[in-house]
């Protein structure tokens, strides 16, 4: 699940509603708004991370990719608890 649908669900919206009523901005498809726990294939998981801790023994702070990282596995972990 990823945030835009986190947040219509949580304003107490229909994701099916909003997608048949027009998504207005058509830069952003109506793909993104369905909910999956994939994000990238097999690599880009794994690349973001070797990144991250690449440039974290530096001692540089990527909080975008690391944020990244946090979310997807929080994400993942609200997906399988539907099931």
């Amino acid at each position: 699940m990823n945030e835009a649908t986190r947040l219509i669900n949580y304003s107490g919206g229909n994701l099916d509603d909003v997608l048949k009523r027009g998504w207005p901005r058509q830069r952003i498809g109506q793909h993104y708004f369905r909910p999956s726990p994939s994000w990238g294939g097999s690599c880009f998981p794994k690349d973001l991370v070797e990144v991250n801790n690449f440039y974290d023994k530096d001692k540089l702070n990527l909080p975008l990719i690391s944020n990244i990282i946090k979310f997807k596995r929080y994400s993942c972990r609200l997906d399988f608890r539907k099931y």
